[in-house]
């Protein structure tokens, strides 16, 4: 740039000015220096200086526009504090040309926007450190997805690029880690249900029933129930017992007189044939891990009922049981 200047002066020089090297250059430099050609009012200031090194108004000239220029190398390496710090200092001495100010303003509203949002990007890198190391992966992506769609901060982003990349890669190595822990237990539970039901299955196998009557004088009905269940109480007004009160549930058999508002809605009953030759009525409601047994047989007079509450493995072990204890009873 300097040599430039040179240049430029030895052409007015050639050209015929009268003024000398100083006076031209100071005119020029303070050209420039309106114009917002700083890096040429530097070379001009410098030049006039060289003619006269102790002259005060190059000297200050020269002195603002070097800070200027450091300035500048600050905001293009991002050290918004050094630059809100060299820039007020700046503002604040006597003399500073209004081009340099006007500039200075410049870079201090930058820096303060650029930390604004340093800041910015700084608290939600933590957040979503936070929920990384909490393992909420789907949070913490969505956080970073986020983040790079912000306009906002985009221009600060960069300073960010490490971390934005590292925490990518944890989030992924994370997802697939809890991936293949939950297909594990999956598989852990599907091969524990498995054991189960084969093991229900084949106890069922080897299971050969041993039957008992349970006879009601009250409504005049029987049915049978294995030997050895534990019976509830007797009630007072004699409808029924419950055939089996213990671990895993309830089974109830009892009986109710046939009315017009007594009828049971059998809607969405299952349908069956009695060993006696009788309709019966099933219903089995089953969410999983309890179940609601309930089966009838209507004559003329009664409403024969079988009801069972239960957990789904007591189910999954006696239902067979169940339904014949509903296809053995009849009226006597």
């Amino acid at each position: 740039m300097k040599k430039c200047v040179i240049l430029i002066l030895t052409g007015f020089i050639l050209a015929g000015c009268g003024n000398s090297t100083y006076d031209k250059a100071m005119e020029q430099g303070k050209l420039a220096l309106t114009n917002e050609e700083y890096e040429e009012a530097i070379a001009f200031f410098e030049l006039a200086l060289e003619e006269k090194p102790k002259d005060e108004e190059a000297k200050t000239a020269y002195e603002d526009l070097s800070a200027l220029q450091q300035i500048e190398e600050q905001a293009k390496d991002s050290q918004w504090d050094e630059v809100i710090d060299k820039a007020e200092d700046l503002l604040n001495k006597d003399g500073v040309s209004s081009s340099i100010q006007k500039k200075l303003e410049e870079y201090i509203s930058t820096a303060k926007a650029h930390k604004e949002q340093h800041q910015l990007v700084s608290k939600e890198v933590k957040k979503i450190k936070e929920f990384i190391e909490k393992e909420s992966y789907t949070d913490a992506y969505e956080m970073i997805r986020t983040l790079q769609d912000n306009h906002e901060v985009q221009e600060v982003l960069p300073v960010f690029s490490e971390d934005i990349h590292k925490m990518k890669t944890d989030i992924d190595e994370g997802m697939l880690k809890q991936k293949a822990e939950k297909e594990a237990e999956e598989m852990r539970i599907a091969e524990a249900e498995e054991k189960r039901k084969s093991e229900a299955a084949a106890a069922k196998q080897k299971r050969e029933t041993a039957w008992t009557t349970y006879t009601n004088p009250r409504f005049g009905f029987q049915v049978k129930y294995p030997q050895g269940w534990t019976l509830g109480p007797e009630p007072t007004n004699g409808d029924g017992r419950a055939l089996y009160q213990g671990d895993g549930g309830e089974i109830i058999a009892s009986a109710y007189n046939l009315m017009p508002e007594t009828r049971p809605d059998l809607t969405n009953y299952e349908t069956l044939q009695t060993h006696h030759g009788e309709t019966a009525y099933l219903r089995v409601q089953n969410d999983g891990s309890s179940v609601h047994f309930h089966g009838c047989i209507l004559n003329d007079e009664i409403v024969f009922s079988l009801t069972g509450f239960m957990d789904a493995g007591f189910y999954e072990e006696y239902s067979d049981v169940l339904e014949q204890m509903l296809l053995s009873a009849r009226s006597y």
